[in-house]
């Protein structure tokens, strides 16, 4: 089986410049709503983060807790705080400034771990402890650079810090006061002391009491958790699919419209990573962003790869080809004999996915044949290895979300 080589259209050199500035530079995202449950989670909580450079310690950012509990991993994933309705902090890499309302911090060991109230700073190197700041006086916290000057603060009443594990010291201008597990310290305008009445224990297997209590507790968020899953089913099945999640169906329409649509995961640098606030929107915990970003390398090196594989001269390493010259010339032979004639290879391409024709053998293709035969298949492939560990279900919703990160387009 043969099909016909392509020519430029008169607009070809304009639009080949675009394509390869655009794949280096921002890849499109699609704005798809991703359902009830993180839009509940959403209007319960605020969260703004700006991540300079994750997982070091220049990653910064602020949290804020507005009508139900949330957890953020900070520290470029070193701790995480689970902030209380009310609670706000913010942060720039191992140093927290905690302005308000009640936070509890788990630390991993390491470096020193500094958290800044209006009345205390609290230092540790792995322990789990809560903080307290009391500001029903309205206190008013001047923001600051950290690591420059004294914290300003004014109008706050009293920060209490209990410690769970390990140990923690707490000092305002003078000399720190250790506070051990089960402990805790006071501070207030008069300065620091060790508390009066111990930490009372983390909920655990104890009372009868406390265990009726967590059950009927388990039990409530086991009804909203099914709540909530009946809602994002709504909500998924008002929105709809994504646009670029193509059935057989959708093929056959392409393919008699002459159209060619893809989605690839977007090629980034060590691989696209989603931040902290991405994975609270996905339902995901801290230790995701690693598979995600795992599943992104891959998908690049597949990607690389099969371009620069494509592009070899003869007697040519693929490592020697140039991405940008190869994108640049595949596109150019894509549009070599016309418009009307890329058409054709959308078509032909549209009704192998459609499963009108077989997909025939590598070496009767074109070199662009085989850059849409990628295209069209890469995003299947990399939403397979998402369900190795997510489950065909989840990885599906997690192809097409939109705080991930993937380049889309539709060709005519």
């Amino acid at each position: 089986m043969s099909w016909d080589a392509q020519e430029p259209p008169p607009d070809f050199a304009e639009r080949v410049t675009a394509l390869a500035v655009r794949e280096q530079k921002v890849a499109m995202r699609r704005r798809i709503a991703i359902g009830a449950g993180a839009l509940a989670l959403a209007a319960a909580a605020t969260i703004a983060l700006v991540v300079t450079r994750r997982g070091d310690e220049l990653a910064r950012g602020e949290a804020t807790a507005s009508e139900r509990r949330i957890e953020v991993a900070i520290a470029g994933g070193r701790a995480v705080a689970v902030l209380e309705p009310g609670a706000r902090i913010a942060w720039r890499g191992t140093t927290i400034e905690q302005s308000a309302g009640d936070v509890f911090y788990r630390v991993e060991p390491g470096a020193p771990f500094e958290v800044q109230t209006p009345l205390a700073t609290a230092r540790v190197l792995g322990t789990c402890f809560r903080v307290s700041v009391d500001d029903n006086e309205e206190m008013k916290m001047k923001r600051r650079d950290f690591g420059a000057g004294a914290l300003g603060a004014v109008a706050a009443t009293l920060v209490v810090i209990g410690v769970y594990e390990g140990k923690v010291a707490v000092s305002h201008g003078g000399p720190a006061v250790t506070v051990g597990a089960g402990e805790q310290a006071v501070a207030d305008a008069h300065g620091v002391r060790p508390g009066a009445a111990p930490v009372a224990a983390r909920p655990s297997a104890g009372t009868p009491k406390d265990e009726a209590a967590l059950r009927a507790r388990l039990a409530a968020l086991e009804d909203e958790k099914t709540t909530l899953e009946r809602e994002l089913k709504a909500a998924n099945d008002a929105v709809g699919k994504s646009p670029f999640d193509l059935s057989a169906d959708d093929w056959k329409k392409l393919a008699e419209q002459g159209a060619f649509k893809y989605q690839l995961p977007c090629y980034r640098e060590g691989g696209f990573r989603p931040t902290p606030e991405q994975l609270v929107n996905l339902g995901l915990a801290a230790k995701d962003g690693e598979i995600i970003q795992a599943a992104y390398k891959r998908s690049n090196q597949r990607f690389a790869t099969a371009m620069r594989t494509i592009c070899a001269a003869p007697g040519q390493r693929p490592d020697d080809v140039d991405m940008g010259e190869c994108m640049q010339s595949l596109f150019q032979g894509l549009y070599a004999k016309g418009t009307e004639s890329a058409r054709s290879v959308f078509t032909q391409i549209a009704e192998v996915r459609a499963g009108m024709r077989p997909e025939p053998k590598s070496e009767q293709l074109s070199p662009q044949h085989r850059m849409l035969l990628f295209f069209s298949s890469e995003l299947g492939t990399f939403e397979g290895e998402l369900a190795k560990t997510y489950g065909a279900e989840e990885a599906h919703r997690l192809a097409y979300a939109d705080d991930l990160c993937f380049d889309a387009n539709s060709l005519h």
